[in-house]
């Protein structure tokens, strides 16, 4: 089965690790695991948003081989903790978004009904949990940048879909839409399918121009074959001899 990034993530947050967030917040369990519904994709989307060039697809490699390596992914819980277990790692959301990570925040905050304090502990938690998770695929499969910006690429549909109705992601970011997030991903992708499309536009109007001539054609060869025809009628009667009437006369016999 193919590997999806938003499934690996979501399955690092168990009921277990939801019930702690909650504790350790004070949040209620729903809240809690309504915000990861927005937190999650909209880390992912950081992801794609930031792999539009290729020093961020670099910076962000660097990042994710980074939290792959930090041992996260095998205590998220650790990160809730008073001062964290990986005080690394909890500046990771603000590097995905920059100085729009407490606009994240305080849209999770709206959406989930949790405080912005505890929605932008979760901020913290998801990104190197997901990061975390793309760094470990990388390392098993050898990715480099343009590797990193290829996968990127499969994952955006599912990464996009997976974004909660009525969750403003592309307006926090200042983006018209969601389909501007990863607009830019896989460039010679997009020209290789703009220069098709000419390709087979040419061909149709090449096609249109030429058409004009087939009936001429036509005609031409139907007036070549008609005067081979009468030709080879004509040739036949010229041939046929004159004397053999004379001879197939009977002679008159003479008193």
């Amino acid at each position: 089965m193919a590997f999806n990034l938003i499934d690996s993530v979501k399955s690092l947050f168990s009921n277990d690790l939801i019930n702690k967030a909650a504790s350790v917040l004070g949040e209620n369990e729903g809240g809690i695991q309504k915000a990861l519904s927005g937190a999650v994709p909209s880390v992912l989307a950081g992801f794609l948003n930031k792999a539009e060039s290729s020093a961020g697809a670099q910076s962000l490699l660097d990042l994710a081989k980074q939290a792959g390596s930090s041992g996260i992914l095998g205590n998220l819980g650790g990160s809730l903790e008073d001062g964290g277990k990986f005080p690394g790692l909890l500046s990771l959301a603000g590097s995905l978004f920059g100085d729009k990570s407490g606009n994240i925040s305080s849209l999770l905050s709206g959406f989930a009904g949790i405080k912005q304090s505890s929605a932008s502990s979760l901020l913290n938690m998801v990104a190197p949990a997901a990061l975390g998770s793309l760094g470990k695929y990388a390392a098993d499969n050898n990715l480099d940048t343009s590797g990193i910006t290829s996968f990127l690429a499969t994952q955006k549909d599912s990464i996009l879909s997976a974004i909660p109705s009525g969750f403003n992601l592309a307006g926090t970011l200042g983006l018209g839409s969601l389909s501007e997030i990863g607009s830019k991903l896989m460039p010679g992708f997009s020209d290789a399918k703009d220069s098709a499309a000419h390709a087979v536009h040419a061909a149709e109007t090449t096609g249109k121009k030429n058409n004009w001539m087939l009936p001429i054609i036509l005609a031409v060869l139907a007036f070549v074959l008609l005067l081979l025809l009468f030709k080879s009628c004509g040739s036949d009667t010229i041939q046929t001899p004159a004397t053999d009437t004379v001879a197939s006369q009977p002679s008159k016999i003479r008193p």
